[in-house]
This record gives structure tokens, sequence and C-alpha cells, in this order.
């Protein structure tokens, strides 16, 4: 049996459920770091104006030479009342009802003390479980911890796997397994088991300690944003202008000699340190 990834695609495609049985991959060394995968659900897509409803966290970790994971720590399932009505949709989405959260509250104290003493947070969309997460850290006045978060969805080059799609159930199906998406724990469970199942957690923890630099295309005449989405530039609405992250510092200078040239404007190019990558 061959699984879609595999260069030989002929005959049966093999695909199993995964039900959620994770193992170690090595032994527990002294020197192991330790990561925190965590998924969130919400209220929906907002961070203004939804909430979280429902949060995983698992802590593993991870050999410090090999990157095989060495020892897996239960998960955490938590619930947070939003205050409001969970609509059918998200239900439907989730499994979340209303009645699931009712009175619950997540101890964001203790969720952040936790996050600051792993190394790493690992997110399938880091952007947005993070940006979530802070929202509600600072509603209640938490200092963001100093954790650096990685996202498995854009710190790994999955094109080599799957170029359709590389939303967590698309990368798992094509990896050789399903699962039931969108609880919270099940994604945590079922990203460990694609990162541990591929050999991709050496490459994400290598890129997620890397700057990002960022080329905003200032002023920036209107009538030039399809060109600009075409070279996938995307609107920073925060401040108001198209940018793009590049990974290569000379690749980005290369980018900001170009917008000057093609457009005549005055680009300007920022680094993005590691921790802030996904604020």
């Amino acid at each position: 049996m061959h699984n879609l990834i595999d260069n030989d695609r002929c005959g049966d495609i093999l695909l199993h459920e995964f039900d959620g049985t994770l193992t170690p991959q090595t032994e527990r060394q002294t020197d192991d770091f330790c990561v925190l995968f965590l998924d969130v659900e919400t209220t929906g897509i907002s961070f203004e104006n939804d909430r979280i409803i429902q949060l995983a966290l698992r802590p593993v970790f991870v050999n410090r030479s090999s990157f095989k994971i060495s020892k897996l720590a239960g998960i955490k399932l938590l619930y947070n009342d939003p205050g409001v009505e969970i609509s059918d949709e998200i239900t439907a989405l989730t499994g979340v009802t209303t009645d699931d959260v009712r009175d619950q509250k997540i101890d964001w104290s203790w969720l952040a003390s936790i996050i600051e003493r792993v190394d790493f947070v690992i997110c399938h969309n880091a952007k947005f479980d993070r940006n979530f997460v802070m929202r509600h850290l600072q509603e209640v006045d938490i200092p963001e911890p100093s954790t650096i978060w990685s996202c498995s969805l854009r710190q790994i080059n999955w094109d080599s796997a799957c170029r359709g799609s590389h939303s967590l159930e698309v990368l798992c199906v094509w990896h050789g397994f399903y699962y039931q998406a969108h609880n919270a724990g099940r994604d945590v469970d079922a990203l460990i088991h694609l990162l541990a199942l591929s050999n991709r957690v050496e490459e994400l923890i290598i890129n997620a300690q890397k700057s990002q630099w960022r080329v905003f295309a200032v002023d920036l005449p209107f009538e030039k944003k399809d060109e600009i989405k075409a070279r996938k530039y995307q609107w920073d609405g925060e401040v108001r202008m198209w940018s793009i992250g590049i990974e290569d510092k000379m690749e980005a200078e290369t980018e900001l000699e170009y917008l000057t040239t093609k457009y005549k404007i005055q680009p300007q190019l920022f680094e993005i340190e590691p921790r802030y990558l996904f604020a």
C-alpha cells in the first residue's frame, strides 16, 4: 500500500483513521527541550470581536540532536465561556456547545506561566492561535510571555508533499491518515502525529529561530494593488499598507530595490525577530 506522498503512487492508496495514540520516538535525555503544542477553537475569526471557547495544550519533549519526540505529557482540554451563545455554525464545526462552556473560565495566568516555561509553542496557524491567546492575556493585564511561537503551516515547506492545500486535514490525508478535525484536542494530537510521521520537527524548529525581513510598499498607488498581490504581498490592516515577509535579507533588499525602481516609491525594510513573527 502507498501514501499520496510516495513517488510510486500506483495501486491502492492506504488511508487509516488516527485513533489518537501517540508514542515517543526515542529515549528521554536530560538536555531535551520542551515544546508546547497548542490549538484554540473560537466563536469566529475576528481577533477583536470573537472569543476562545476551547483550548488544548500538550507539552512534548524533543531530543536536541535527533529532533525525535522523547516524552509526551498528558493533553489538557480547557473550555471558556465567551459570554454569548455559541452559534449553530460554530457548534457544527467544532462540536462545542453553549452548555459545554457555560460558567467555564480559563486561568490565563496559569496558561501564561506554562507558555513562559517551554522553549517553543507550536501551532498549525500560529498567527490565529497566538493572537487570540494574547488578546485574552491583555484583557487581564498579563504580560506577554517571551517564548517563540512556531507555525507548522508557514515554517515548513510542505510543497514537496502537497501543493494544493496546506491545511492540517489535507496534509494528514497526504501522509496516510485522517481524523475528526476542528476539535482542539484532536487537532493538537493530529499535528504531533503528522510532524513525527513526516520527520519535520527539525525543519520547523530551525526555521522558527530565524528572523524575517518584512518589506512595506509605502505609498504604493492604489491602482497597482493587483500587481503587488501577484507578488504575494498581503494587506496589513494595522499599518494600512501592502507588505511581504522574506527570510533572506539579500532577497529582501533586492525586493526593496525593485519597488523603488518600478513604482517610484520609498519602501521600507524591517527585521522581525522570531518572537514577534506572528504578532
